[in-house]
C-alpha cells in the first residue's frame, strides 16, 4: 500500500514498483529463504501461524494459544536444526511487533469474543504455505510431528484439537505412517479422550487440498463405523460430530446409518 501510495505520487518507478510486488508475492523464497536466513525466531513465528491456521474457515489463532504451539516449535526446531545463534534487539525481544512485521502478520480483536487473534495480512498466506511445507518443507513437518502428537495427546482440550487438526494435514505426506497409524494407536487402548481427537483429526483431513487424501481417509472411517468393536464405533461417531461443523449433511447421513445399525441389530 505504501508503494502504491508512493507511485501514485511519483516517487516509485513502475518498474520498481512491479519488483517489489513481484518480491512480496513469491512466498516461498521469502518463506524458505530470506526469512529463515535473517532470523530463525521470525521463521518459526510464521512457521507456526501457517500451521495453526489449517482450517478453512480459520480467521485467526488465539495469541496465547498461538504462542504456546511458537514456543514448542521453535525450541523443537532449535533443537534438531542448531541454527546459529542471532543477536536480537532487547525492543525485539519485549515486544511482538517486530516479529508481525517480519512475518506479515497482524493482531486484531475478535468481534464476538474480544480477545486478540493473530494472522497473515494476506488471507491468501495460510494456504500458500500448507502449499510450500507439503511440497517443499516436508523434512520440518518430519521433525515437528512428534511435538505436535504428543500435544495431541496432552490432557489441554484446547491445545489437543489444534494439534490434531494440525497433524490431520501434515498426514497428506503419508497417510499411513502418519494419520492411520496414529488413529489406530488412539483408539486401541479404548481411552475416550483420545478417541474424541480423531474428530479434530479429520477437521484437518478435510482442509487438505488432496482429493485422494480425503477419500481415503473418509473410506477408513466408513469402515470404522461398520465395525461391531464399540471403541471404533464410538470413535466413528465423535468423529463425524466434527466433521459435521463443516461437512452436516455427510455427519448426518452416516450418524443415521450407524444408528439404524446399531438399534436394528439383535439383542
Amino acid at each position: 500500500q505504501e508503494l502504491l501510495r508512493l507511485k501514485k505520487e511519483g516517487e516509485v518507478s513502475e518498474e520498481a514498483l512491479r519488483k517489489a510486488i513481484d518480491r512480496f508475492d513469491n512466498l516461498k523464497d521469502w518463506f524458505l529463504a530470506t526469512l529463515p536466513e535473517e532470523d530463525f525466531q521470525a521463521w518459526c513465528f510464521a512457521l507456526t501461524l501457517g500451521l495453526c491456521l489449517c482450517l478453512p474457515d480459520a480467521s485467526g489463532v488465539p495469541w496465547f494459544e498461538f504462542e504456546f504451539f511458537r514456543r514448542a516449535i521453535t525450541k523443537c526446531l532449535a533443537s534438531e536444526l542448531k541454527p546459529p545463534q542471532q543477536k536480537n534487539a532487547l525492543k525485539d525481544i519485549l515486544s511482538e511487533e517486530p516479529l508481525l512485521e517480519k512475518c506479515r502478520a497482524e493482531i486484531y480483536k475478535d468481534p464476538l469474543t474480544g480477545g486478540d487473534l493473530v494472522k497473515f495480512t494476506n488471507d491468501r498466506y495460510p494456504e500458500m504455505i500448507w502449499d510450500i511445507l507439503l511440497r517443499a518443507n516436508r523434512r520440518i513437518l518430519s521433525l515437528v510431528f512428534p511435538q505436535l502428537r504428543k500435544l495431541a495427546e496432552g490432557t489441554d482440550p484446547v491445545i489437543r484439537a489444534r494439534a490434531a487438526q494440525i497433524i490431520g494435514r501434515i498426514g497428506e505426506v503419508d497417510p499411513y505412517q502418519v494419520t492411520f497409524k496414529l488413529m489406530d494407536h488412539w483408539i486401541g487402548p479404548g481411552v475416550y479422550r483420545q478417541m474424541a481427537t480423531v474428530g479434530y483429526l479429520y477437521q484437518g483431513i478435510l482442509s487438505s487440498q488432496s482429493e485422494f487424501y480425503r477419500e481415503d481417509c473418509l473410506k477408513k472411517l466408513n469402515h470404522l463405523a461398520a465395525e461391531t468393536d464399540k471403541p471404533k464405533v464410538w470413535t466413528a461417531i465423535a468423529t463425524y460430530k466434527q466433521i459435521g461443523v463443516y461437512d452436516l449433511s455427510l455427519a448426518m447421513e452416516k450418524l443415521r446409518e450407524i444408528s439404524e445399525r446399531i438399534f436394528t441389530e439383535p439383542v
